[in-house]
């Protein structure tokens, strides 16, 4: 006789894993993406499908509404589920997040994971931006400065009796 549970415990209690469930499905859900353990996304990659038969489901909008809230607990995620995930995904049935297999953590050897929601574009942080991009973005950022200095000492200028020189010790404030 097999009593072995079929819940992953990822060595916490049932209220932690629960509110660490739906963390993690709302911020994937909100984000696209996170990096986590191994076990832990195991813990939301099932729900993140049942989540997404919910939004697909022939129920009406204010049970769906309802139903997503309990299960996420932020409205955030509920409005992102219900008017962009429902026409990404209307066509699918499964597979609607993908894992990718990093390195292992440095402090305690855990097997860590990319998780990417299918659809979503990656998009790299800190790339190099050419170097006429950034003359065209200095230039700008010059002339706005000098149309503020102007704007505000010619209406330093209507207000009051304000001397140019108390106009340049407060722009720096």
């Amino acid at each position: 006789m097999n009593s072995k549970t079929n819940i992953s415990k990822v060595g916490i209690k049932a209220s932690h894993r629960r509110s660490l469930q739906k963390n993690l499905l709302s911020d994937l859900i909100i984000y696209e993406h996170l990096t986590t353990s191994k076990p832990k996304s195991k813990l939301v990659i099932g729900e993140f499908d049942k989540l997404i038969s919910i939004v697909k489901s022939d129920r009406s909008e204010n049970s769906k509404r309802h139903l997503l809230t309990l299960k996420l607990g932020n409205e955030n995620a509920v409005e992102k589920l219900l008017a962009i995930y429902a026409k990404r995904y209307e066509k699918e049935n499964s597979g609607f997040v993908k894992l990718y297999n990093l390195n292992v953590r440095k402090g305690d050897a855990t097997p860590m994971v990319k998780m990417m929601v299918k659809g979503y574009v990656y998009k790299e942080i800190g790339k190099k931006v050419a170097k006429s991009d950034k003359k065209e973005v200095k230039t700008e950022t010059k002339e706005t400065k000098t149309l503020a200095a102007k704007d505000l000492s010619a209406t330093a200028q209507v207000a009051g009796n304000v001397s140019a020189s108390k106009i340049k010790t407060r722009s720096g404030i």
